[in-house]
């Protein structure tokens, strides 16, 4: 996963907002520390300076490679607005689907172990009180697993991660087992099996809600830069502080090669961050190369006026699809 954000004094601040290097912001996920990679080859990006943790489901910013550059600014936000409405929708549904089949699970072993406390064979009265007992708790996550030692019954790895279902002792025959014995096995494997595709899935959905709740806070801009006796030139950016803070930095950034130059803001809107990067892969050939700095443009005034054009309907399209 490519983080595109850390966080600092309650403000996300995106790679474009940074120098490489070392940082002062850390992971909004796990609070460690970040450096600003800001290389050629892949997206730019921050790395933890230790253990990477585990973060982010979707890619809400567009930062793998090969994206579709051949699509309008207009296509790709369409594009990426139902990627996203599709991927929150199969999560929902198959947490839906999920709960119901732990449900019915339940019930199904519940109706197997009443079937199971009628027999009293010796040949399999221990294993069969141990699964009474088991499976008359409460079906959750949050049991014991080293309470159980039956080497007949289930072991349990790392708590939650692995489930092993051992063969039946063949010191003992199967057939001295009853079907309601056999069955109470499968439906608890069958369970296990829902139940962790279950965490899986929820663990899934509240990163997805946690990413989109930070992707939404950043405002996608684009500047107009004019530096008097030279070329006036553009920067396409995002921020989730307000636009004001984020141009004065971009002055201080100039000053060093122009006097004053003036910054106007052409277009800004919300919840479409992942055309920043997008636009960078598509205006490549527009680069305008100042020095240190890489992230400007140059276009022609007719292609300016098709740009604004796009952005206009970019935002028309944008309230639309998240209303």
């Amino acid at each position: 996963m490519l983080l595109p954000y850390g966080k600092k004094d309650g403000h996300l601040i995106h790679i474009s907002e940074v120098d490489r290097g070392k940082t002062k912001l850390v992971c909004p996920y796990c609070q460690q520390l970040l450096i600003a990679k800001k290389g050629k080859k892949i997206a730019h990006h921050f790395a933890h300076e230790g253990k990477s943790c585990l973060s982010s489901t979707a890619d809400f910013f567009g930062l793998k490679n090969n994206l579709p550059t051949h699509l309008s600014l207009l296509q790709y936000t369409q594009k990426k607005f139902n990627e996203t409405t599709q991927q929150i929708g199969k999560l929902q549904k198959a947490k839906v689907y999920l709960n119901r089949q732990s449900d019915w699970q339940k019930q199904q072993i519940r109706n197997l172990v009443n079937q199971l406390s009628s027999y009293q064979e010796d040949s399999f009265k221990t294993v069969r009180k141990q699964i009474i007992q088991f499976c008359k708790e409460e079906f959750s996550t949050s049991i014991d697993w080293s309470l159980l030692h039956s080497e007949h019954f289930l072991i349990y790895t790392n708590g939650i991660k692995e489930i092993k279902y051992p063969q039946i002792s063949p010191s003992i025959h199967q057939d001295f087992y009853p079907k309601s014995f056999k069955g109470a096995v499968a439906a608890l494997e069958r369970y296990h099996s829902t139940q962790h595709q279950l965490i899986e899935t929820n663990e899934k959905l509240r990163l997805f809600q946690s990413d989109w709740t930070w992707f939404k806070q950043f405002k996608l801009y684009f500047l107009r830069i004019n530096t008097g006796t030279y070329s006036t030139f553009y920067k396409i950016g995002l921020t989730s502080r307000d636009i004001a803070i984020r141009i004065k930095e971009i002055e201080r950034d100039l000053a060093s090669i122009f006097q004053s130059p003036s910054i106007e803001v052409l277009f800004q809107t919300e919840s479409v961050a992942f055309l920043e990067h997008f636009f960078k892969q598509k205006y490549q050939s527009h680069r305008y190369h100042l020095e240190q700095f890489t992230e400007y443009f140059y276009f022609e005034p007719y292609e300016l006026e098709q740009l604004l054009s796009v952005f206009k309907k970019v935002k028309m399209y944008k309230m639309d699809a998240t209303e």
